[in-house]
């Protein structure tokens, strides 16, 4: 392995622990911070800069190039599309009651999702998929010898995640209910880290997937199989690490960990996010020089993505509208932002706790503080509130639910 692929690899090494929590959302953007639990206004005050402002695409030109020199404006292919599912519904952000932990003491809880009667979550170092009911009860272990499971998601009852060590890796599946998971694509030296997210997406019949290539970081491909199984099909192949994946009903995006910028320092890569028709068809570049690009969501009419920054508190958020124009940044001075999960009216993101940002206005508001212990792993969000794993004291983690007003 390369000096490179070794540097980044190591950092799947330390352990992600964390505790799942569960938290009700309101309107506007507000901020959980992970541990025990603040009465909102007694968390003390911050000396972080702004965090929230969405400003629009020439007011925010120059802020936009300190953190991504190059972004250009770019039409994506096929206009505003549907998403397969609708998001969930909310018209407001005020929380239904303090954060309650469903699952703790757990290893190394990392990605997590949640469906109609239950909540899933990884153990990332201990290679295994759990299940719990939705209030926490009856946790269980669906699978083992997983090792590096991430990018957990559910679709139609049936979970899907990748595996694997730093020589290859694949994606796998099984019901939800339990079963025996099986694979149905294998990717190339995947390299699982704290700076990759292996996030999966679907249409009515398939499955999409990022495989980052091997350790030059320089042949990463998208693939995509059938949700019952056959041969996989790669639609693009040469990118330069792509990681995070999502998907409307027209096109495929993705963001690129990219090029190492800064040689020697494993943490300052310069990607691109990009997209093309699902059906296949030609690459459009949305946004270059996105250092240490982390994680892409998309709307009917925008695509979000999250970068970590050159450096301590230098996270964005950012979006740009399907039909063409200007970047917009959604939020700053961030210290990393790995996940965002979406309704139909705010942005989620994990920082120093839970984020929401409110799409379509400029307000900040926190819900809850909670002291940070060393950031959140995994997150989702349904019409009922947010979920999310966290690291604990002790070396721990958890599984908590945030109940959110609709």
């Amino acid at each position: 392995m390369s000096d490179r692929a070794g540097a980044v690899g190591s950092a799947a090494t330390t352990a992600r622990r964390g505790v799942v929590h569960g938290v009700s959302l309101g309107t506007e953007i507000h901020r959980v911070f992970l541990g025990a639990v603040v009465a909102m206004g007694c968390g003390g005050v911050s000396d972080r800069p702004p965090i929230l402002g969405l400003v629009d695409a020439g007011e925010d030109a120059a802020v936009v190039s300190e953190v991504d020199a190059g972004v250009v404006p770019a039409l994506v292919p096929g206009g505003t599309c549907a998403l397969p599912v609708s998001l969930p519904l909310r018209l407001s952000l005020q929380p239904a009651s303090a954060p309650v932990t469903l699952v703790d003491a757990l290893p190394h809880a990392n990605e997590v999702a949640v469906d109609a009667t239950s909540v899933y979550w990884t153990d990332y170092l201990g290679g295994s998929i759990h299940r719990a009911d939705r209030d926490g009860g009856h946790p269980t272990v669906l699978a083992s010898s997983e090792p590096l499971a991430e990018g957990l998601s559910i679709d139609q009852g049936v979970l899907y995640w990748m595996m694997g060590d730093f020589d290859h890796a694949a994606l796998r599946s099984m019901p939800a209910a339990g079963g025996t998971p099986v694979t149905l694509g294998r990717a190339r030296r995947a390299h699982p880290t704290e700076l990759l997210h292996h996030r999966i997406t679907f249409d009515e019949a398939n499955v999409y997937w990022a495989d980052i290539g091997d350790e030059t970081f320089m042949n990463g491909s998208i693939y995509r199989v059938p949700k019952v199984g056959g041969t996989p099909v790669a639609l693009v192949s040469g990118l330069h690490a792509p990681t995070s994946i999502a998907s409307d009903r027209c096109n495929l995006y993705w963001i690129t960990l990219g090029e190492d910028a800064a040689p020697g320092d494993s943490i300052r890569y310069v990607g691109e996010v990009s997209a093309m028709p699902l059906a296949g068809g030609p690459v459009q570049v949305l946004a270059r020089s996105q250092i240490n690009a982390l994680d892409i969501a998309v709307d009917g009419s925008w695509v979000y993505w999250s970068v970590r920054g050159p450096g301590p508190q230098t996270g964005t958020i950012q979006r740009l509208a399907k039909a063409g124009g200007a970047p917009q940044q959604l939020a700053r001075n961030l210290f990393l932002p790995p996940h965002l999960a979406l309704d139909d009216r705010f942005l989620y993101t994990l920082d120093e706790g839970v984020l929401a940002i409110a799409i379509a206005g400029r307000q900040t508001r926190e819900l809850v503080s909670l002291p940070f212990l060393g950031g959140g792993n995994g997150l989702t969000v349904d019409a009922s509130g947010a979920f999310f794993t966290h690291q604990m004291r002790g070396g721990v983690s958890a599984v908590s639910f945030l109940p959110l007003s609709p």
